[in-house]
């Protein structure tokens, strides 16, 4: 069966900028007044951005898994994957961390330990609205944790097993938001737990890890499941919109709970899909290649960081408008971030590379250049 290359897919950048604007857009618009209204469309963009993100790492860490699962010294290449995952995430959140113990942002150091070993996303559930600005962080701890024993799944069992594998991730996270649901008496909390528990987000990644799959070894027939763009939007995009506004008016929390994550994660396979294969065309294509989108999203993971600061840091101004400069001084941040701090460190990728493999040109396989770096997920 033909292997494919990891190539650097410049869409994906631009819909990481989709993802993290949903989030920011939904922490400002409770500080700028003329948004307060879209809170509510804004809090279902932000549970959009995050479940995108989810299932963006899980397609991309499994496709790299995948494609370098077949290389005898496994060991190596579990090695490489976590060596290259520090790179690029340790660095900027560690640094952004010391800042804030370091100036004593309210609640870095009341929560230093879960920050400093990536649970913090347990705390911020059994307490919603006590981690203050420490709070964003929550996401990044369930992805740190799904790399914990992931890449075991892939590397350690037979390809045959995977796709099943997948779907037990997918039924554990639906399972455990609703045994959430009836294990916590205040619903609250419930809600959090449902949100932020790593296992309650596994389909997201389990989501991507099948568009993984499909686009390496299955691609015609991810070319006729994605031709139905009318299910995939109307039951992943419509039907999460729908379960979010159950959830608001409380006619049925329990189905929303349950059903929201994995219908809008089924939406991110056919709208990740689709640019990642190139079959998007007209107006929306032209946006995702769109430069500045790229870049964006090429900083977004300094985006994330940074943008739940900017209430904070405000604070200590008073002139009108200041709301409006969260965007100016976000992006800055982040580009300068990404440009002096980020690239340089990334850059060290190239001394933990992936075994290359021997061109192959009588079998009419494809070269992969495993250094090819698709690894920008946040």
């Amino acid at each position: 069966m033909p292997e494919k290359q990891l190539l650097y897919i410049k869409e994906l950048d631009a819909l990481r900028f989709f993802a993290v604007s949903g989030v920011m857009l939904s922490h400002w618009s409770r500080d700028i007044q003329k948004l307060s209204f879209l809170i509510p469309v804004s809090s279902y963009l932000a549970n959009c951005g995050v479940n995108l993100f989810f299932v963006l790492s899980g397609f991309l860490i499994t496709k790299i898994l995948l494609v370098n699962r077949d290389q005898e010294n496994k060991g190596f290449v579990l090695r490489q994957f976590y060596g290259r995952r520090f790179l690029r995430i340790f660095p900027l959140y560690y640094l952004v961390l010391l800042i804030c113990i370091a100036f004593n942002v309210p609640e870095a150091r009341r929560y230093d330990g879960w920050l400093f070993t990536y649970t913090s996303n347990i705390i911020i559930a059994l307490t919603p609205g006590k981690v203050g600005y420490m709070g964003h962080f929550w996401s990044l701890a369930v992805e740190e944790q799904f790399y914990i024993f992931f890449p075991f799944i892939i590397l350690f069992t037979g390809k045959r097993y995977h796709i099943k594998l997948f779907y037990i991730l997918i039924a554990t996270a639906m399972i455990s938001r609703a045994v959430s649901y009836f294990i916590f008496s205040d619903k609250i909390v419930a809600g959090w737990v449902a949100n932020s528990f790593t296992n309650c987000c596994f389909d997201c990644f389990a989501i991507g890890s099948l568009l993984a799959y499909y686009s390496l070894y299955r691609t015609e027939k991810l070319r006729k499941i994605l031709k139905f763009d009318f299910l995939f939007i109307f039951f992943g995009l419509g039907g999460s919109l729908t379960c979010y506004l159950l959830s608001l008016a409380g006619s049925n929390p329990l189905a929303a709970m349950i059903l929201m994550r994995f219908l809008f994660a089924c939406f991110c396979f056919w709208l990740i899909g689709n640019a990642n294969e190139g079959y998007f065309t007209g107006i929306f294509r032209k946006i995702l290649q769109n430069k500045v989108l790229i870049y964006l999203g090429k900083i977004s993971y300094g985006l994330y960081v940074y943008h739940f600061f900017m209430t904070y840091i405000f604070s200590y101004f008073n002139f009108p408008f200041k709301t409006y400069l969260y965007p100016v001084v976000t992006i800055g941040l982040a580009a300068a971030s990404w440009q002096f701090y980020e690239s340089p460190i990334n850059n060290l990728k190239k001394y933990i590379s992936y075994k290359k493999r021997k061109p192959e040109n009588l079998s009419g396989k494809l070269i992969i250049d495993n250094n090819v770096d698709i690894e920008s997920i946040r």
